[in-house]
């Protein structure tokens, strides 16, 4: 359906409803004498960084057996994997966000 551009819109979904007014009440200020509000104070959370410092920890030892203990075919198999799993989901997402696509 083409969208209708020449009218403006009335939000009225049936011939029976009718368009309500609805009038929206007035906000004043706020009143300048009341005490600033609280600066934000960061907080490590200590169980984030156990996690991640092992994963670092896990992706390096990984990346030490793939070099020293694995043979080369399987490296080179490893490879290939990550290359064209990056690659389709790249083009997944280009895809998702092309707007050429009908």
């Amino acid at each position: 359906m083409a969208p209708n551009i020449t009218g403006s819109p009335t939000g009225v979904l049936f011939e029976d409803d009718t368009v309500e007014t609805v009038t929206v009440p007035s906000v004043e200020p706020k009143n300048h004498d009341s005490k600033p509000p609280e600066k934000y104070r960061r907080q490590i959370v200590w169980r984030n960084v156990m996690l991640f410092v092992y994963l670092h920890v896990a992706a390096v030892y990984g990346a030490y057996l793939m070099l020293t203990s694995a043979k080369i075919i399987t490296t080179v198999w490893g490879v290939y994997c990550s290359i064209l799993l990056c690659t389709l989901f790249k083009k997944k997402i280009n895809l998702c966000f092309d707007s050429n696509v009908n």
